[in-house]
This record gives C-alpha cells, structure tokens and sequence, in this order.
C-alpha cells in the first residue's frame, strides 16, 4: 500500500489496514441496458450472449421496451397511396416507401394509379421485365429496405410478410420469386457462416438458378390479374427448414422477377407490411424468457427486465425524449403495465413506474436523460443545469439509479456527470450505472456507448445485484479499455463506510483508501470531491493502493475517475456522501 498527496493536501504516514476482510465481494460485470430483437427489430440474443461472453461480461440484463415490438409495425409498412407525385424508382435509389430497385434489367418499376385496386382504387408499384427470344436468364429486382437500423425482428416474434399482389401480364417463360434473407450477426450471416434465405415461389413457375445457401418454398398458385392477399409466416417455415437455428431476424426481402427466351412477366404490388401475430406484450416476454434458455452460456447469465417509456404526453417531449426507466429484478420481470394516455398511470409517469417496479421488489433506474437528437429541440432548456433541476424537484421520482456512462447520447457524457453532481450536491443519492444502450447487432467493442458496469454483490442473484444498485456499491466504466476482470474500491482505510454509502460525520479529515487494478501505464486516477478535481496520479502499472487523507464536512461527496493520457474518461467510482452526524442516512445507504 502506497500514500500519496493530491496537490496541497498533506503527505501522511502510512496507516495499518484491518479491514480487507470486509471487501472481499465479488464484482459482477453487467450490461445494464441490453436490447434484443424483441426492441424494435434489433440483434438476436444469441448475437448479445455471444458479445457479452467474447467480452467477459458476467451477465446481460435484457431491457426490451416493454411495448414490446408494437413500433415494428408502423416502421414496417409501406402503402403507395400518397406517392402518386414520387418520382419513378431508379436502380439504386431508395424510393418513400423504402424500397430499392436495382435491377437495371426492368423495363418498369414506377408508381402508378390503380382503378381496379379492390374498390376504392389507389397508388400501386408496378414492376415488368421481359427477356429477348432465344436469350438466357434475366432478372429484375425490388428490395425491401429497412431505415433507422430496424431490420432484424426475431422470427420468435412471429413475424408474417403480407403483401397485394395482382399478376398483370405473363408470356412464355418467367417466374415471381419472394426471397427473404435471415441472419444473426452484424456483416449479414449466422454463426455458422452464411445467410439463411427462403425463396417462396408461386406453384406453376420456372424455378431460376439458385443463388448462394437457399431453401425454397412453393407455395399455391397466384390467380391471374386478381389482386390476391399474400401472407408469408417466417417462423413457421424457418422451424420448418432449420429446426436447430432459428434465432434470427430477417435482414431483407426482395422481389425477384425473371424472364427468359421472350417471358414476359409483369405485376402490380401494394400493400407490403410485416406484422407480428397477436401475442400480448408479457406473451412475447415469456417468449423471449424461452430463448434465453435456449442460449445459456457458461460464463453470461441472463436477467430478464424491461426498459418502460412513458406516455406521449409528456412535457420533457418539448425539447427532448420521452422520459424512460430501465427496471431490473430480484426475480425477472413480474408482468406488465400499461400507461395508455389519459389513464392515471400515464398521468403520474414516471412516479407509477417507479412504484410498480419498487412493489415488484425491483430497483429502477433513469435512463437516457439527454435527447439521442444534436442539437437538442430547444436549446435554451436542454442543457445539463434544466435536466438536473427537473430531476432534483421531483426526487428523481423516487428511482434508485441514473444512467451516467454514455459516451454521447444527446449531449457528451461531462453533461451527464454535472446532472450527477447537481443531485448529489442537493443530497439526492442515485446510483450511477455505465449504459450499453443500443439497438443494432454491431461487435460491442465498436459501439460508441458500451459502459459496463461492475456491481458488489454476495452473489449472482437478481436479488444481491438488486441490493447492490440499491447500496451504491458500483462502478463503471469500458471494458475495452479497462480490464473487464478489474476492480475499483474506495472506502475508509479502517472499513467503517465504503463507496455508496451515506455517512453521518462532523468536519474532519478521513484517510480514504483508493484501489484499481486493471489500468495501463500512464493512465491517471483523479480525485474529485463536490465535483471539483483535487488532483491526480499517474499509474505506474497496472495497480494502484494508495490512502489519501482528506478533509470533509457535511454536504461534501467523494468520487474517483480513471482517464487515459489523452484524456479519456473511463472508470468511475460511486461517491461516498457525507451527512451531518446527527442525521440518519436513507435506506439501503447506511454505513
């Protein structure tokens, strides 16, 4: 063990420690803020458990919004009777209803007034190829593309393909082909390598060559010139075709035309939608419940809660995103609520969040405060003094963490650390929690938020995280720059309070013990007390033990952070508060 001086604080004489014995807990590396693809089509959980064991994450936290996939349904849906006025759609080119066309072998792929439309007529996609006499294979193709990174919902969410469809013209030798290409991973293939792809092809067609891994579906027959109703369910197929790897999300769609020797095929298309069967949202929970079991990993445990938003009614809505919590629990997610508008729940969220989680024995969590939008939508309140002042006059709404490590979301992560600081200095003690909020299936080591968060804890159960959250024993920070099997301590030399902890004390100097292990050489630890830097130190390896004495009155809160050279900031401690000694600390932060 080592002492040091920050700037003008006293060099003192080393201390003997007895109370090693009393930080032995180990520390759990957790992704609190995990989304799957049952978020808004986000990346399968084999992808995430995987990440997370490459990783060395102890445990993932699934946080999908508990609406579940109902946003799916608005971002997957394309109807052409607005677009009359759009120009045609050209190979390569994304049109307004997100499809791309780049065949450059379509004679026609345009918008189009449809008299005959069902009853009330409407805007049609109409797409045509033909092939010269005597000539080989052509193909005209129409992809289906996704925007907002959208574009992996789960197969066990139940998604179905739907589509109109009216064949107009057909010669001689030509064929329809609705491909549809599933993967896990990031670059487009499964963890066995490629793609898996369906193609359905009406009965009564050529069958064109086969390109790449494909598994091919006839289905019944399309009538012609009749518009007809056409419904694909993905999972029933895809159980069918690979029974033992069917955790995926569907990456594209595409409608394939194909001609040859003089086949002339033309149809009209509306209507194209990807919808999810019916299920309840706590249906697709216990479904989601089922998977993770499915993919257990000897190194990652899986906890199973929710991010909730609230209602759209909301006056943070003025200039930034809706208020969310993320909820974690002792047991996994109990069941679901609703905040429909209007209703009471709505009306008093995020309050009745909070206090459903708390009844559930669970622990709730800020998420996000900042908008994901730069600049923010009204600039003269969104700044960090707004945000915090809003927090600290309704309590944080009795929550029991704030979600402190982006790196960016909305503003820089300093202006997550000043809201931080405003509520401790008002004595408001929220746990900070590291985030790795994100909604794609992108290598975590790569994501710009992927702050971990490290939680003391007797064991893995829900419940000892649970309390940890609750105690403040955590810290955080990324683990692709700190050792993910390190450790940070700050705590009273002799053991009597410790990072978290809410402690009743006369002014006085307290010899404050810090310990790291898992930095790099030239990093610096910096003290920081009510927010200011005290100074720092530079590491000399992997490991710092140092004791600093300090002096502290009531108000006053101590925290540590570890940067890089360049100034990267990417370890932070919990504080230790301090009270006046005739008060009694809050629950769960007793010393």
């Amino acid at each position: 063990m080592r002492y040091f001086a920050f700037m003008s604080i006293a060099f003192i004489l080393g201390i003997s420690l007895n109370a090693d014995s009393e930080y032995v807990k180990p520390a759990y590396l957790m992704s609190l803020h995990t989304h799957s693809s049952f978020s808004e089509g986000s990346g399968t959980m084999y992808n995430h458990v995987q990440q997370a064991e490459q990783s060395s994450f102890d445990g993932i936290l699934w946080t999908d919004h508990m609406v579940r996939q109902q946003s799916a349904l608005y971002v997957h849906e394309a109807h052409f009777e607005n677009m009359l006025d759009a120009e045609p759609v050209r190979p390569g080119r994304p049109s307004e209803a997100k499809f791309v066309g780049d065949g450059a072998e379509a004679d026609y792929l345009v918008w189009q007034f449809d008299q005959e439309r069902f009853t009330d007529g409407g805007a049609s996609l109409r797409l045509g190829t033909r092939a010269e006499s005597n000539s080989g294979w052509r193909k005209a193709r129409l992809a289906y593309k996704t925007i907002n990174r959208k574009e992996r919902i789960s197969l066990y969410a139940e998604p179905h393909i739907l589509f109109d469809m009216r064949l107009r013209q057909l010669v001689s030798d030509y064929s329809l082909v609705v491909r549809v290409t599933l993967s896990s991973e990031s670059n487009g293939v499964t963890a066995e390598g490629d793609p898996r792809v369906i193609e359905f092809i009406p009965e009564g067609m050529l069958l064109p060559p086969i390109e790449g891994n494909v598994k091919r579906v006839i289905t019944a027959p399309f009538r012609f010139d009749t518009w007809e109703n056409i419904d694909f369910d993905l999972l029933f197929h895809a159980q069918r075709l690979w029974p033992d790897d069917i955790d995926l999300g569907f990456r594209e769609v595409e409608f394939l035309l194909y001609t040859k020797d003089g086949g002339l095929v033309e149809v009209l298309l509306d209507n194209f939608r990807i919808k999810l069967e019916g299920e309840t949202d706590y249906d697709l929970f216990l479904r989601q419940k089922q998977i993770g079991s499915t993919h257990s990993s000897p190194s990652v445990r899986q906890y199973f809660g929710a991010e909730i938003e609230g209602p759209w009614e909301q006056d943070i809505l003025a200039y930034s995103t809706r208020d969310h919590l993320v909820s974690m629990f002792p047991n996994d997610l109990p069941g679901m609520i609703t905040f429909a508008p209007g209703s009471s729940n709505a009306l008093n969220y995020p309050t009745s969040a909070v206090d459903w989680i708390r009844n559930n024995d669970g622990v709730s969590i800020l998420a996000h405060l900042f908008s994901s939008q730069l600049p923010p939508l009204a600039l003269n309140r969104s700044d960090a003094a707004y945000v915090a002042s809003r927090v600290l006059a309704e309590n944080a709404w009795g929550a029991d963490g704030i979600e402190i490590g982006y790196n960016f979301r909305g503003r820089s992560i300093s202006d997550f650390i000043r809201v931080w600081d405003v509520l401790s200095e008002n004595r408001l003690y929220l746990t900070g929690v590291g985030c790795t909020d994100d909604h794609t299936v992108e290598p975590w080591a790569q994501r710009l938020n992927r702050f971990g968060s490290w939680l003391y804890a007797d064991d893995p159960s829900g419940a000892s995280l649970c309390d940890s959250i609750r105690e403040g024993e955590v810290f955080f920070g990324d683990p692709f720059v700190f050792d993910p099997n390190g450790r940070l301590e700050i705590y009273q030399e002799s053991g009597d309070y410790k990072m978290g902890d809410v402690v009743p004390i006369d002014a006085q100097w307290e010899n404050i013990r810090f310990r790291v292990e898992g930095a790099s050489l030239g990093d610096k630890l910096i003290l920081f007390k009510n927010g200011s830097a005290l100074g720092s130190l530079t590491f000399n390896g992997q490991s710092i033990d140092i004791t600093q004495s300090v002096y502290v009155k009531p108000g006053d809160w101590l925290r540590v952070e570890v940067h890089k050279p360049d100034g990267y900031a990417y370890l932070f401690s919990n504080p230790i508060y301090f009270i006046e000694s005739n008060r009694t600390p809050p629950a769960n932060r007793t010393p």
